[in-house]
């Protein structure tokens, strides 16, 4: 079934059911990896087309019945990085055309909480490469709700967050710099370890931090992690 969604401006939406795989994007650089899913869950997509740009976007969807919530701030997530582009580029006619995508790469989940790393690749029409950025979608299911920065890290102010941005770049791998620090800064959590996703260069898309689940690792909240099981995590489903 499609379901007709309005966004706004001028615009027109339509997101479908279930999606088995996305299809390839034909790209400078990224490739899209293989995308393993937990048992139970399947992908949907919403797509969006105004004057001036197409907009995809793959979001995770949940077959039981407890998921209700999931599904609904998890097609809400990706609705909000829609909108935050489309306002980004605009709508005045004559405008380049532009596509924007966002898929996941990554899913990791133990029950408790589930992180879903994507990557946006962003084209203009003229341009020399494809540009990318993670966007991680991760949710908590002991409290129905997203996983803020502040949850997991222990960051009181800005020399904190100075600090921890010192910390994680101790601990990257690949090219690309950090940009401005701020709470808004991007995190995946995945087997054993979290990580930290800086802005990406077009030519370095692998880069990011990865920081270990140990109760060494500085600025992490012990209870927090333990409570949601992120300690002595032993299989990735």
């Amino acid at each position: 079934s499609i379901i007709i969604l309005l966004f706004g401006y001028s615009c027109k939406s339509k997101q479908t059911d279930e999606v088995k795989e996305p299809p390839p994007i034909v790209s400078t650089e990224y490739r899209y990896p293989s995308l393993s899913l937990p048992a139970k869950y399947h992908l949907s997509s919403i797509a969006v087309e105004d004057i001036s740009a197409s907009y995809t976007g793959y979001y995770l969807q949940s077959n039981l019945m407890d998921k209700k919530k999931f599904n609904e701030m998890s097609l809400q997530f990706v609705i909000k990085q829609i909108k935050k582009e489309q306002s980004f580029i605009g709508f005045e006619e004559g405008t380049s055309e532009h596509s924007y995508t966002i898929r996941p790469t990554e899913v990791y989940t133990n029950g408790k909480i589930i992180s879903v790393s994507n990557i946006i690749d962003t084209y203009t029409a003229g341009g020399n490469h494809h540009n990318y950025v993670r966007c991680s979608f991760n949710y908590d299911f002991m409290n129905n709700r997203i996983i803020e920065l502040k949850d997991v890290f222990e960051i009181r102010n800005n020399k904190d967050m100075v600090k921890f941005i010192n910390y994680v770049e101790k601990h990257t791998t690949g090219c690309s710099g950090w940009g401005e620090s701020d709470k808004t800064l991007d995190f995946s959590f995945e087997k054993g370890g979290i990580n930290i996703n800086p802005d990406l260069s077009w030519a370095c898309t692998s880069t990011r931090a990865w920081i270990p689940i140990n109760p060494k690792t500085k600025f992490i909240k012990i209870r927090w992690l333990k409570t949601r099981g992120l300690f002595g995590i032993n299989s990735n489903f």
